[in-house]
């Protein structure tokens, strides 16, 4: 694995860690069982999920590196009000990621022991997606009007710090980080934006 690659495999697991935390706490605080069964267990997922990146460093007798880059988007979190906002929050990220992985797993340098993880990662994101969007529909048409400006507000801070994130990318020195962010670059046209469904319910 290239550097890059074990820099990027422990910013991925740092994330899954955060995402996980986040999960576990509002799934201590909710008062909806059907809330509390689901967030136990994406919460559990995403913990796995730190693991795994962590799991193709260690086989490899390589580092899992300290993260103390600043997550703009995460940094956020502490804007959250209550639940309902926490789902769209992370609904919108898990989109962008879904994109994120899915471009990142195609570019030809790719380690082929990441990729395989990157792979089994990326098959467990629709689930994770599916429940959130379904529960968060069931409530837009129950009457809930606060979903669609909570869509508005993380889409646009989403798009914002991603965008960031991508210019990084392609600034670095480094020819992998180069690679991958062209990658997305050249991919974002395709990227469908599908939270902004929500806007239109």
């Amino acid at each position: 694995m290239k550097q890059a690659e074990i820099i990027l495999a422990s910013r991925y697991s740092a994330t899954e860690l955060s995402g996980a935390l986040l999960l576990g706490k509002y799934a201590r605080a909710t008062k909806e069982e059907y809330l509390r069964k689901q967030l136990t267990w994406q919460c559990s997922e995403e913990a796995h999920h730190a693991l795994m990146w962590t799991k193709v460093l260690r086989d490899k007798n390589l580092p899992l590196l300290e993260i103390h880059e600043k997550n703009e988007y995460f940094s956020s979190a502490t804007e959250l009000k209550n639940e309902i906002e926490f789902l769209v929050f992370g609904h919108v990220f898990e989109l962008r990621a879904d994109f994120h992985l899915k471009v990142h797993v195609g570019i030809p340098s790719i380690d082929p022991d990441f990729k395989k993880i990157m792979e089994q990662i990326v098959a467990d994101e629709d689930k994770h997606l599916d429940w959130i969007s379904t529960y968060l529909e069931k409530l837009q048409k129950a009457g809930n009007t606060e979903i669609a400006n909570y869509i508005q507000k993380w889409g646009d801070i989403e798009n914002k710090t991603y965008m960031e994130f991508i210019k990084k990318l392609i600034s670095s020195d480094d020819e992998y980080f180069q690679e991958l962010g062209k990658a997305i670059e050249e991919n974002i046209p395709s990227y469908e934006f599908k939270w902004k469904r929500f806007l239109q319910a």
